[in-house]
């Protein structure tokens, strides 16, 4: 069994590896922009079209070699839970990774259409509350004080496919001194007579 300490140094040098990999790709990005068909375009702009050839096939059988390992792995631990996955090489954990596979797949395929950040997911019991600060001398018994906030970027509701009734989606123009939105409620509620 390995010790905690192995454990560490191991993810250390893989997250530097990753790291040093990630600032390789960004700076041949910058110094490259018009090659944007992945790793084997700045092999082959390099080496030829031998060593774009040769770059293309290893990137692909390192990620097919490695969704097998991962996949292996994850049936071996989901059979400790549900025995009929057994060590993860029976057939119905290779049933089972196949169909997983494919189904990422099909969420691959499927494209993303757009993206946003937050700092709160929705539906999931947590929450940034703060107190509404009453400039005006609007009173507001102090049980409606507190509102739920959430920051998030440009798109979200499209990332979310929640239909706007009115008004609009967050833009890059929304910035931290653009007009806040509230729903009705807290709209009927925060506005003086």
């Amino acid at each position: 069994m390995t010790g905690a300490g192995a454990v560490l140094i191991a993810w250390a040098i893989a997250g530097a590896g990753m790291l040093a990999l990630a600032f390789v790709y960004q700076m041949l990005a910058a110094r490259q922009p018009a090659l944007d068909n992945g790793v084997f375009a700045y092999a082959r702009a390099g080496g030829g079209d031998m060593a774009g050839f040769s770059a293309a096939w290893g990137y692909w059988l390192s990620a097919w070699i490695g969704n097998v390992g991962y996949l292996v792995i994850f049936f071996a631990a989901a059979g400790h839970f549900f025995p009929v996955f057994g060590e993860g090489n029976n057939a119905a954990a290779i049933v089972a990774a196949s169909l997983l596979l494919w189904t990422l797949h099909g969420l691959v395929l499927a494209g993303v259409r757009t993206a946003a950040l937050q700092n709160v997911t929705p539906l999931t019991n947590s929450s940034w509350d703060t107190r509404i600060e009453n400039p005006e001398g609007l009173s507001l018994p102090e049980s409606e004080r507190s509102v739920h906030m959430n920051e998030v970027s440009a798109e979200y509701f499209a990332t979310y496919g929640t239909p706007i009734l009115a008004g609009r989606d967050f833009t890059p123009q929304d910035i931290r001194t653009a007009p806040r939105r509230r729903n009705e409620r807290g709209a009927v509620r925060s506005t003086p007579p």
